[in-house]
């Protein structure tokens, strides 16, 4: 593994780690912004010839400040538990605390909308 190396990061930070030479990233918020940050990782080369790509950049961006607002762990399991309509994804063991009525939670709410904004930016044939 003479070449190998780890850069610690998140999301937000593959596009520029991309434009470094970064190979890919794996990464906690791929649970909900993965066709996002493959389309970013795959097409950085291309980035001028597409239309879109900066707000792509701010909305991994965005998504990764709210995962920051809370303890992320919990915040996922919330976000799937009002996605998927299934409350067992909001059960959590301790340290982890539950989000009580996700769905009304300000933090869940905006993963929503901004989770949602993935497949109207992002190409279906990417």
């Amino acid at each position: 593994f003479n070449d190998f190396a780890v850069f610690c990061g998140n999301g937000a930070l593959s596009l520029h780690t991309s434009r470094r030479g970064g190979a890919g990233a794996i990464t906690g918020d791929a649970n909900i912004t993965a066709k996002l940050l493959s389309f970013i990782i795959h097409n950085f080369r291309n980035e001028k010839q597409i239309e879109n790509f900066e707000n792509l950049q701010i909305l991994i961006e965005k998504i990764r400040n709210v995962l920051n607002s809370h303890e992320q762990i919990s915040l996922l399991k919330a976000y799937y538990s009002v996605a998927d309509n299934m409350d067992e994804w909001n059960n959590v063991m301790p340290p982890l605390k539950r989000i009580d009525n996700p769905s009304n939670n300000k933090q869940v709410t905006a993963l929503l909308d901004l989770v949602g904004q993935i497949d109207t930016l992002v190409p279906s044939s990417s």
